[in-house]
């Protein structure tokens, strides 16, 4: 048994038990990592991440605990490249980049390998070596620095999408712009949220620009077909313009029906406002044209 009381061999039973006593001993570690980092953060907001961090540090905890129960056997176990220390390295990591999606600030994060390395070593006896620490500081500063910018990136791509602001264009017809560069995810469910919005005015059609956005790849054409499902279900017929030769054999591919995909605004406006039960006149034309920035 070992210094958590791990099994080490015995009748079932006895592992079991040995096993849990295991999980008390991680359980009392992660506690007084939880006090410790509390103490020891100068924001009244990172101490309260506490518990959070804490629940995130066990498979931490687990993987250093080994990393410290093999200096029995090997002196060297503890250079950072060796391939048992992986896991550990990879634990650290994520607590980093879990430190910067709950809002830790950088301070806050530099505490975390410290105060795990110095609650493991006082309760196993064994002190993890300073270059050792060292590394997984490292290892845990750049998964902050990740998590950081994932939320950044999240964060923004929200805003992006936020920005993509329907309009209605005749009665029971709406238009989209799809400009920018967004996340394919990000357009899918701005696409599907068009539909719901379809559904809530009632609309018999619409149109969705494509002009302008961005990347032109499989992905982000699935996820503009979603808005041609959406309208589908609610009742709407959804035309897509800007459907340029980039744009064409993707939507192809994935099954677009031809007649809503066209290549100039004014097609698609056309052909929705035709699915909506409306004839285009002169004046209503020279209105669209303005709309459109081509006073031809």
């Amino acid at each position: 048994m070992d210094a958590f009381g791990h099994a080490t061999g015995g009748s079932p039973s006895e592992i079991a038990r040995a096993e849990a006593e295991a999980e008390r001993a991680i359980d009392a570690v992660l506690s007084a990592f939880a006090e410790s980092f509390r103490a020891a953060c100068a924001l009244e907001d990172d101490a309260a991440l506490a518990e959070d961090l804490a629940t995130e540090a066990r498979p931490a905890a687990h993987a250093l605990r080994d990393a410290l129960l093999a200096t029995e056997e090997d002196p060297a176990a503890f250079e950072p490249h060796r391939l048992d220390h992986h896991e550990g390295m990879a634990m650290i990591h994520l607590l980093g980049r879990r430190a910067a999606i709950v809002g830790a600030s950088p301070g806050a994060a530099t505490l975390l390998t410290d105060r795990l390395a110095e609650v493991l070593g006082t309760h196993t006896g064994r002190a993890l070596p300073a270059a050792f620490v060292e590394a997984l500081r490292g290892a845990c500063v750049e998964g902050f620095v990740r998590g950081h910018e994932e939320t950044l990136r999240e964060r923004f791509e929200s805003q992006a999408a936020e920005a993509l602001i329907a309009a209605p264009l005749a009665p029971g017809c709406w238009w989209l712009s799809l400009a920018g560069a967004h996340a394919a995810e990000t357009i899918a469910e701005r696409s599907r949220a068009f539909g719901r919005e379809l559904f809530g005015a009632e609309a018999r059609a619409a149109v969705l620009n494509l002009r302008g956005l961005s990347p032109v790849d499989r992905g982000m054409a699935a996820a503009v077909l979603e808005a041609l499902a959406a309208g589908q279900t609610v009742g709407a017929e959804v035309h897509l313009a800007g459907v340029d030769d980039a744009w064409a054999p993707l939507l192809g591919d994935l099954g677009a029906p031809a007649d809503q995909l066209h290549a100039e605004p004014q097609a698609a406006l056309r052909a929705a406002l035709a699915a909506a039960g409306h004839e285009i006149r002169p004046r209503l034309g020279a209105r669209l044209r303005k709309l459109l920035g081509n006073p031809q």
